[in-house]
């Protein structure tokens, strides 16, 4: 495996229902998760609409900006998924 999209793609096939990332408040309580399978899906369709809405084409430089917030982290892989 060479790349993180190539790992995620590795662990969404190996245990596509374990939680990867879970968002919890300062008490402690949930307030979203992601599993292997529901990251992979979503970071799939961020690609897919980086390359309809913003032409972009594999090999491209793509510059993703976003406020500081824990929410970024559920679109930080769809620029190298796009390749």
């Amino acid at each position: 495996m060479e790349t993180l999209i190539d790992y995620l793609r590795a662990w969404e096939a190996q245990r596509p229902d374990q939680i990867l990332f879970r968002f919890v408040d300062v008490e402690g309580r949930e307030l979203e998760h992601y599993t292997y399978q529901s990251f992979a899906e979503r970071t799939r369709e961020l690609a897919a609409y980086l390359f309809a809405e913003a032409a972009l084409r594999p090999g491209d430089r793509a510059l993703l900006v976003y406020p500081r917030d824990w929410r970024w982290s559920r679109h930080s892989s769809p620029a190298p998924a796009s390749g």
